[in-house]
């Protein structure tokens, strides 16, 4: 029987941590984490929608507004026709999000307000709206961008987590864009494996943007996803004449006098893991 993998999921305050952490004990500068990101976003674009010529980047008012306008500037550099809406003015941003959207007007690149609409002729809609901070439920002009994404047959990439999506409960905060896939980083949100965030996460993608593992071994986590490895043979698709017979015999010993509960359970957790009699 294959050994499982435990994976650790973070919640949103941990993985702020593991950034700081990055920064201050790797050495990582911030802008590079987010250079990082968006570099990760173009390969999953490549990768997953080769053929897109025509992608629409949503940007925010923070970092994950950054990683959108980095992806955009990376998207023009590779002769694709990506444009943003921005749901905040450029002008406002600050810190690391501004040098982005800086790079990306220096590059050529052309960043319009959102109005209400999105252009009709995009192969892709990247959500790069709001990001793992959220803790309340979205309104005004973000709640008309998620509804104008959800509202388009379009692929929907989101950037570390849908926007909308509580990032440790998974629960919907009012509205949440129903991705395609997304691309999280430095850290797996616990929310895109709980609750509503299995639905609309889509595929999800993980890259660690090269922090190093002492990083994260420093700081823990109290949640883990439990990936099983393909069972293999075990998990054979069976004769339509097959029979309870020919999957072998399970024997359950226990249940006292008005403690059959367990044995109960067993019985059928072994016939349901494909125990025959």
């Amino acid at each position: 029987m294959p050994e499982p993998v435990y994976i650790p999921l973070y919640t949103a305050a941990q993985v702020r941590e593991l950034d700081r952490a990055a920064i201050r004990d790797a050495g990582i500068a911030a802008y590079e984490l987010m250079c990082r990101a968006g570099a990760a976003l173009a390969q999953c674009v490549a990768r997953r929608w080769p053929q897109a010529r025509r992608v629409c980047v949503l940007c925010g008012p923070g970092n994950n507004g950054g990683d959108g306008y980095v992806l955009a500037r990376l998207l023009r550099d590779k002769g694709i026709d990506a444009r943003v809406l921005w749901v905040s003015d450029p002008a406002r941003l600050r810190g690391d999000a501004a040098t982005a959207a800086a790079d990306y007007r220096n590059g050529g690149g052309v960043a319009e307000a959102f109005d209400g609409t999105l252009p009709a002729d995009v192969d892709l809609f990247v959500d790069a709206l709001l990001g793992t901070g959220l803790d309340r439920p979205v309104e005004s002009v973000c709640r008309q961008a998620i509804d104008a994404i959800n509202g388009r047959s379009s692929a929907v990439l989101a950037v570390d987590i849908p926007s909308g999506l509580h990032a440790d409960s998974g629960a919907v905060l009012g509205a949440a864009v129903q991705a395609s896939c997304t691309v999280t980083f430095i850290g797996r949100k616990r929310g895109l494996y709980t609750a509503a965030g299995v639905q609309f996460a889509g595929a999800i993608e993980f890259d660690a943007l090269d922090v190093p593992p002492a990083i994260h071994a420093a700081q823990g986590a109290d949640t883990e996803l439990i990936e099983v490895p393909p069972l293999g043979s075990l998990a054979a698709r069976r004769r339509r004449d097959a029979h309870k017979g020919d999957f072998g015999h399970v024997l359950i010993v226990g249940g006292d006098t008005g403690m059959a509960g367990a044995a109960r359970l067993a019985g059928e957790a072994a016939a349901r893991c494909g125990g025959g009699l």
